[in-house]
């Protein structure tokens, strides 16, 4: 019973030892007892502190006032005198005017630029025209359809001529060269007057009237070609060729005199062949915008031969034709 009697006595001699204050919780935070124990800092930020300690705008450079940024430009070696220039003009003037260029596309359209164009996909097809410049034909009656040479009656002028082709290449090789399956069609045109059988006596002038007649006469032809070719690729720059096929050739002769008009067709075979001129590498700006309007991969200029002989009709028909035209792959 003696030991209890002496903690609670112990007990109360520290309570009362505490300070009447302490028991209370401070109302100050331990952080602002902290600073309050520092010693006063600098007011502001540290960027403000800093600027402080800078110079002041002109201070040391009496004609050069104004902010810190134009102090350190008009201690620059390389800016410029006349202070009315900017400081990227200065710059400008060292470096010279810059070089003038094209964009890159035209550079390519118009061939100075090392870049070429990239054309995609596989030639597959190819189509063209000619047009007939020079040529020898001969048409003779097989069963009486006409009592006399073409010559005769059409003369030997030039005869406008004009085939369009299209072909499929089921084989295209740049190194091998392609073979194609074409069909082509066109048409000539020839026109001249009749013949009479006899030169008459005028009675009046006692002149001959002559054999030709005041009737006009149209005579034209509409050949049709299906064969297969050959395209020789290797060369590049130039690319010759040769083709073989069948053919029937309809023909109508129209005259004035009111007769009826004379149809018929005859069959034969083809044989020709030409040179092929490829264009891009000389019209590049033209072959870029062929690629990219309608997929043509190469055009060519042709130089081509043909012959016709279609004996089987009314009409022995034979013709020698060198033309020109163009050529399209795609």
């Amino acid at each position: 019973m003696t030991l209890p009697r002496r903690g609670a006595l112990a007990a109360l001699v520290l309570v009362g030892a505490i300070p009447a204050g302490a028991a209370e919780p401070t109302a100050q935070p331990y952080i602002d007892q902290l600073k309050a124990g520092l010693e006063p800092g600098p007011s502001g930020s540290y960027t403000q502190e800093l600027k402080k300690r800078l110079p002041a705008p002109g201070e040391g450079d009496a004609q050069q006032p104004g902010s810190y940024i134009e102090h350190l430009k008009s201690t620059d070696p390389v800016r410029p005198v006349d202070p009315e220039d900017s400081y990227i003009e200065g710059l400008q003037d060292k470096l010279g005017p810059a070089p003038q260029r094209e964009g890159a596309i035209a550079e390519v359209k118009a061939g100075t630029s090392q870049l070429k164009p990239r054309v995609e996909g596989e030639v597959h097809y190819a189509a063209g025209f000619r047009l007939g410049t020079s040529a020898s034909r001969t048409i003779r009656a097989v069963s009486g359809a006409t009592t006399g040479s073409i010559e005769s009656y059409y003369g030997t002028g030039w005869v406008p001529d004009l085939q369009i082709f299209g072909e499929w290449q089921p084989f295209h090789s740049e190194w091998l060269g392609n073979i194609g399956l074409m069909a082509s069609g066109g048409f000539t045109y020839q026109s001249g007057t009749g013949n009479f059988a006899f030169n008459l006596v005028n009675p009046v002038t006692s002149v001959n009237f002559g054999t030709a007649s005041r009737t006009t006469l149209k005579f034209l032809t509409f050949p049709v070609v299906l064969g297969v070719n050959y395209r020789f690729n290797l060369l590049r720059f130039l690319r010759p060729y040769v083709q073989a096929g069948g053919t029937v050739i309809g023909y109508l002769e129209n005259r004035t005199d009111g007769h009826t008009e004379y149809r018929g067709f005859s069959t034969g075979t083809m044989v020709g062949g030409g040179m092929n001129l490829k264009l891009n590498s000389i019209f590049s700006s033209l072959g870029w915008d062929l690629y990219h309007s309608f997929g043509v991969h190469q055009y060519y200029l042709t130089l081509d031969y043909t012959r016709l002989s279609a004996p089987t009709g009314d009409l022995d028909i034979s013709s020698n034709t060198f033309g020109v035209g163009l050529t399209y792959e795609f």
